[in-house]
């Protein structure tokens, strides 16, 4: 038997063709009036459409809300299958956009229905159709609900192929999920240009000293930071903790040459050389764990000090790990029903 399981996060507008997208919800108070809206520049109105499907018996939709509010919905047999799609789902954005959850919502991240949402379902609706008592929907959950980050056209068109492969790799998804708890603690994403154009400019100017106090201001999440990162290596690598002497192993067991060469970008800036192979790399972050992170030295020596340039690099590495695994993936083409036609 199928259940279905609401994706509190994020929303899904109806997109239009050319990549643009209908949100409304400022525009338009009321439902009717988005709905009249709609009818009137558009010749199909939202509909629900299937993005994934991951195997036999799970797969994740769009559906939409009071005309046009789009939300992931995950089809899964159980509870426990749900929330292996979900850590499949964040992982992607967690990689593709850099995204980390949002772990201050009052709702839960998945809402069990009792049957598939559509476009006419008015927020009363929705709340009797809840199955968990505990949730109460009222207009402060309704509102929270209904915000969150707008996915675009761009990323839904990769959403499907990633999703599908990170699903069937396990300890990948699990990685990319320590990733994102890493970037909510600090958050290490940043674009390419922004890096060449600002950051190496400002970081250069530091001193010694300013690093220091950044790391004494926000040592303790400096700390779970860079513990969740690793995490998310020794995930990838599907270990509990790793030993050095197996470093070679476990990254041939991943079909990753353990000479492949990672380029640094910010622990330069601590002085260190900036091409270094993914093993020799992989013990200098182990050193850090077991001398700094995990132990709570109080005063380690200066050429293990944690700073903000070691958190961006290891984010950076988990992110080139998991997409040296993935290989190249192409974008697919929305079904037809995510586009509205004019």
């Amino acid at each position: 038997m199928a259940n279905y399981y609401l994706v509190s996060e994020r929303i899904v507008p109806p997109f239009t063709a050319g990549g643009g997208s209908i949100p409304l919800q400022q525009e338009f108070a009321t439902s009717a009036k988005r709905r009249e809206f709609i009818e009137s520049h558009c010749k199909n109105p939202p509909q629900n459409y299937r993005i994934a499907k991951l195997d036999e018996k799970a797969s994740i939709y769009v559906v939409f809300i009071d005309v046009n509010y789009g939300k992931f919905l995950i089809k899964a047999p159980n509870q426990e299958h749900a929330y292996s799609v979900f850590r499949t789902l964040e992982g992607f954005f967690s990689l593709f956009t850099g995204d980390p959850p949002d772990l201050y919502k009052t709702l839960p991240k998945l809402i069990e229905l009792c049957h598939v949402p559509n476009t006419n379902w008015t927020p009363s609706r929705l709340y009797q159709e809840v199955k968990d008592d505990f949730i109460r929907m009222d207009d402060g959950e309704m509102a929270e609900l209904s915000s969150g980050r707008y996915v675009d056209q761009r990323e839904m068109s990769f959403l499907g192929p990633y999703v599908e492969a990170i699903y069937a790799d396990a300890p990948l998804a699990e990685a990319l999920n320590h990733l994102g708890l890493s970037r909510n603690l600090f958050y290490g994403n940043m674009t390419g240009s922004y890096y060449s154009s600002h950051y190496r400019h400002d970081r250069v100017n530091l001193s010694r000293h300013e690093m220091r106090k950044r790391f004494l201001e926000f040592r303790e999440r400096y700390e779970l930071a860079f513990l969740a990162a690793f995490k998310a290596i020794e995930r990838f690598l599907n270990v509990n903790q790793i030993q050095r002497k197996n470093i070679q192993n476990l990254l041939r067991e991943r079909n990753i040459p353990h000479s492949k060469v990672y380029k640094r970008f910010h622990e330069i800036f601590s002085g260190h050389k900036e091409l270094i192979g993914f093993e020799e790399l992989i013990s200098h972050f182990l050193d850090l764990r077991n001398t700094v992170a995990a132990h709570a030295n109080r005063k380690p020596p200066d050429h293990l000090l944690l700073s903000e340039d070691t958190l961006y690099e290891i984010q950076m590495f988990v992110v080139e790990l998991c997409s040296e695994s993935l290989g190249d993936i192409d974008e697919r083409e929305l079904p037809k029903a995510a586009i509205l036609r004019s």
